[in-house]
C-alpha cells in the first residue's frame, strides 16, 4: 500500500495457486510371459490432474534401453505396452522416470522398478521309428519339455506322454506340443508308412445252430496284395475257393469249434498281415415237456421239463433263453405269456389251454416243445351238511345229511371225515349223508364231507356235534368228625364242573339249605356237640341230561364227663386205695390224665389200686385226687380225696416234777398222731382216761413222807 500526507492510500492482491507434486505407480500385469506374448504395466495416478504424460525406460537384458512416452487421459488403471511380443528372453526392468501432470507439475525418477521376465520356448527333441509297412506299429519320443501333447488322435495308443505308439494305415505328420514353464512349442514328426496291403480282417466270430457249411467274411485284399484262407483247428473241414475273400466252408459238425485264417501278402519287404475267425456249430435243441394233466377251476400247476438239451460246443455251454405261449384248446391262436421266461410254467388256468415252450439258446438257435393241454373242470360246489347238534350222552344221534354237489366231472366220490380238534381228522363213511352212532362220553365232534370229482376236490363246511356230559355231584370231606361247633365250609371242597352242571342243591338230613350255580359251599355249622348230620349235593345239568347226587355224613365230638369211684374213702396209713373210672365214655377216643396228690399221676383209663404213704409228721394227711378227662375237643375234671391218718405217738411233758405234798401236778398232753382216746398211769396205782389232747391236772396227798413216782 503506498500513501502520502495529502492523498489516499490504494494496493492491489495478488493469489498465488501451489499444486502439489503428481504421485503415481506402475504394477506388471504378469511377472513373467513367454517370448511369443506381450508384456505390460498398469499405470494408476493417486495425486495429480489427468491428462499425464509419462515417461518409461526399459532396461533389455544386455543393458540396452528402451525409452516409452505416453499420454494417458485419466488417473487410470491404464495398461502400457512395454515389451513386444518375440522379445528376446531374460529379465526386463521397467524404470519409471518421469511424470507430468496437466498443471506442469512434474516427478522423476519414481522407484521402484517394475520386473517382467520373458521365458524361452522349450527346445524339443523328436525321434521316430520310420519308415514302416502298413499295419506295423512306430514308436514317437520327445524331449525338451515338461508335459507333451500329440495329434491327430488317429491310429495312436495314448495322446500324452513323451512316447507313444502310431499304427497308421498311410503316412502322416504327427504334431507335439511341449509345454515347460508354462510356454509351448509344437513341433512335427512325419511318419513314412510303405505302401502295402490293407490289414487282414476275417470278420466277426459265428456261432451257427445245427450248420454243416459257413461263409466266411473276410476283407478284401489290396490291388497290390493276395489274400489265403486257411484251417488251425477243429474238425476236417472244406474250404472252397481259398484265395477268396468271401468263400464258403462245408463239412461242419454239430458241436465243433473252427478257427480259420485269413492272410493278405502284400509288396516285400513288409510282412503279410493275419486275422483269425471262430465258428461255433452248436448242437440241435431238443426241447419237451411234461404231458397233459385234468385239473380243477382256481387250481394250479407247474409244467416241468421233461427233456432239455443240446445248443452247445465243446467251448460253449448252453445258455437257454425261455419264451411261454398258450392258446385255448382246440384253437391255434398261440399267444406269448407275459413274465413266463423260465424253464417250468406255474398256471392258474380257468378253462382248458394248451401249452409250448420255446427256447433259444444263445441268443441263435431256437426251439419249439411239444404242445400240453390242460383240461380244466369246474369248481364242486353245493358240497354242504347239516347241521349242528348237541345231545346228552347215551342219546342217538340226528343223520348228518348231504346235499348233491354240483361241478367236476360228474362222478362224486365221498370221504365222510371226523375229527376231535378240528385239526386232525380220519375218514368214516363214503356214503352221501353219515348216521353218527350213540356216544357214552362227552365231547366235541367234528364233521365234514370231501368230495372229489374229475381231479376237483371240496371240503364241505364243518358240523359240529356236542355231546354234553350228565351232571356229576363230587365233593370231598376232611374232617368227617371234629369239635362243635363244626363250620362244614372248612371241610368241604366242591368239584366246580361248569361243562356239565348248572345248579348246586345241598341238603342237610334232607332238607334244603343253599342252591346257586357257582358251586360255592353255603355256610352251615354243627352247633352242639354229639350230633350228627347227612349232607347231600344234588346237581342239575345245565343241558338238560341226567342229575346227579353224593353224600356225606358229619359228626361233632360227644363231651366226655369225668368221674371215679374209690374203694375207701380213709383208713390208717400206709393205705392202699382202688380207684374205679366211672366216665360217660372209655375209649381210646378219650384220654385221662389221672393226679392222686402223693406224687403218682396216671394215663391209663382205670389205674387199679394206689398205694399211699402215712405221714412221717404223724399228721393226719388228706390227699387230693384229681381225674381229666379229654375227648380232643374240650376237657372236664373230677376231684375227690383220700384221708390217711396215721399212728398215734404218746407225748406229755410238765411243768415240774417236784413239790409238797398236796402236790399238783400240771401235765401237758403234747402227743401226735390226732388220737382221741388217751390212757394216763400215774404211778401211784390210780390209772385215768380220757378224750381230749389239751392240758390236765393231777394231785399227789402222800402226807408227810416223800415219795417217788
Amino acid at each position: 500500500r503506498v500513501t502520502t500526507p495529502q492523498c489516499s492510500a490504494t494496493s492491489n492482491v495478488i493469489t498465488i495457486t501451489v499444486n502439489p507434486t503428481p504421485v503415481a505407480t506402475i504394477t506388471a500385469n504378469a511377472p513373467s510371459i513367454c517370448v511369443y506374448d506381450a508384456g505390460s504395466v498398469s499405470f494408476t495416478a493417486t495425486v495429480g490432474a489427468a491428462p499425464f504424460a509419462v515417461e518409461l525406460v526399459v532396461v533389455k537384458p544386455g543393458g540396452a534401453t528402451d525409452t516409452i512416452r505416453i499420454n494417458i487421459n485419466n488417473s487410470g488403471p491404464a495398461n502400457i505396452n512395454v515389451i513386444a511380443a518375440g522379445s528376446p528372453a531374460g529379465n526386463y526392468a521397467i524404470q519409471f522416470t518421469k511424470l507430468t501432470d496437466s498443471r506442469g507439475c512434474e516427478r522423476i525418477n519414481i522407484l521402484p522398478a517394475e520386473n517382467i521376465t520373458v521365458k524361452p520356448l522349450p527346445v524339443l527333441v523328436l525321434t521316430n521309428s520310420s519308415p514302416i509297412c502298413n499295419g506295423v506299429t512306430a514308436t514317437l519320443t520327445a524331449s525338451g519339455a515338461n508335459t507333451y501333447s500329440w495329434s491327430p488322435n488317429q491310429f495312436i495308443d495314448i495322446t500324452t506322454g513323451s512316447t507313444v505308439n502310431v499304427t497308421p494305415l498311410a503316412t502322416t505328420t504327427y504334431t507335439v506340443s511341449g509345454t515347460l514353464n508354462g510356454c509351448v512349442k509344437d513341433s512335427g514328426l512325419l511318419v513314412t508308412v510303405i505302401p502295402g496291403a490293407v490289414v487282414a480282417n476275417a470278420g466277426q466270430d459265428q456261432v451257427l445252430c445245427n450248420a454243416s457249411s459257413a461263409t466266411l467274411a473276410g476283407n478284401f485284399a489290396s490291388a497290390n496284395a493276395t489274400g489265403a484262407w486257411s484251417q488251425l483247428s477243429g474238425p476236417a473241414a472244406t474250404i472252397t475257393t481259398p484265395s477268396q475273400n468271401n468263400t464258403t466252408v462245408t463239412g461242419l459238425t454239430v458241436r465243433g469249434t473252427y478257427v480259420f485264417r485269413w492272410t493278405i501278402t502284400g509288396l516285400a519287404p513288409c510282412p503279410p498281415t493275419i486275422s483269425d475267425v471262430t465258428i461255433d456249430v452248436l448242437s440241435p435243441i431238443i426241447n419237451t415237456i411234461k404231458n397233459d394233466t385234468i385239473i380243477c377251476n382256481n387250481q394250479s400247476l407247474t409244467i416241468r421239463n421233461d427233456s432239455l438239451l443240446g445248443g452247445s460246443t465243446t467251448a460253449i455251454d448252453s445258455v437257454y433263453n425261455y419264451v411261454w405261449e398258450s392258446t385255448l384248446s382246440g384253437q391255434n391262436n398261440w399267444q406269448t405269456i407275459a413274465g413266463a421266461n423260465m424253464a417250468t410254467l406255474f398256471v392258474t388256468p380257468t378253462s382248458s389251454t394248451c401249452y409250448r415252450r420255446k427256447v433259444k439258446t444263445n441268443n441263435l438257435c431256437e426251439s419249439t416243445s411239444n404242445i400240453v393241454c390242460i383240461t380244466v373242470n369246474p369248481t364242486i360246489g353245493n358240497n354242504i351238511i347239516m347241521a349242528d347238534q348237541q345231545v346228552c350222552v347215551n342219546t342217538p344221534v340226528n343223520n348228518l345229511a348231504g346235499n348233491t354237489p354240483t361241478g367236476g366231472d360228474n362222478v362224486y366220490v365221498y370221504d365222510w371225515q371226523t375229527s376231535t380238534d378240528s385239526v386232525n381228522w380220519n375218514s368214516i363213511a363214503t356214503t352221501i349223508s353219515y348216521q353218527p352212532p350213540v356216544y357214552s362220553a362227552a365231547g366235541a365232534h367234528y364233521f365234514r364231507r370231501n368230495v372229489s370229482s374229475g381231479n376237483c376236490t371240496s371240503a364241505s363246511n364243518v358240523v359240529t356235534l356236542q355231546i354234553r356230559p350228565d351232571a356229576k355231584a363230587i365233593f370231598t370231606s376232611n374232617p368227617i368228625v371234629a369239635c362243635a361247633p363244626f363250620n362244614l365250609a372248612n371241610a368241604i371242597t366242591i368239584s366246580v364242573l361248569p361243562d356239565s352242571v348248572g345248579t348246586y342243591k345241598w341238603y342237610a338230613d334232607e332238607v334244603l339249605f343253599g342252591s346257586n350255580g357257582s358251586g360255592i359251599f353255603p355256610a352251615y355249622s354243627i352247633i352242639n356237640p354229639g350230633d350228627t348230620v347227612d349232607i347231600k349235593l344234588v346237581t342239575l345239568s345245565q343241558f338238560g341230561c341226567k342229575p346227579d347226587s353224593t353224600q356225606q355224613q358229619f359228626i361233632t365230638v360227644r363231651t366226655a364227663i369225668a368221674g371215679f369211684t374209690k374203694d375207701t374213702a380213709g383208713g390208717c396209713g400206709p393205705l392202699n386205695v382202688r380207684f374205679t373210672n366211672t366216665s360217660n365214655i372209655i375209649n381210646n377216643t378219650i384220654q385221662f390224665f389221672w393226679d392222686f396228690g402223693n406224687s403218682i399221676t396216671s394215663t391209663l383209663a382205670q389205674p387199679g389200686t394206689i398205694a399211699f404213704p402215712t405221714s412221717p409228721f404223724f399228721n393226719d394227711t388228706t390227699y387230693q385226687v384229681i381225674l381229666k378227662a379229654y375227648n380232643g375237643c374240650d376237657t372236664t375234671v373230677w376231684r375227690d380225696s383220700v384221708k390217711v391218718r396215721s399212728n398215734p405217738s404218746a407225748r406229755f411233758g410238765v411243768a415240774t416234777t417236784f413239790g409238797c405234798s398236796p402236790f399238783t401236778l400240771q401235765v401237758v398232753n403234747n402227743s401226735l398222731g390226732g388220737p382221741n382216746t388217751f390212757y394216763w398211769d400215774f404211778g401211784n396205782g390210780h390209772k385215768d382216761t380220757t378224750f381230749t389232747n389239751g392240758p390236765l391236772s393231777y394231785t399227789y396227798n402222800i402226807g408227810n413222807v416223800v415219795d417217788t413216782f
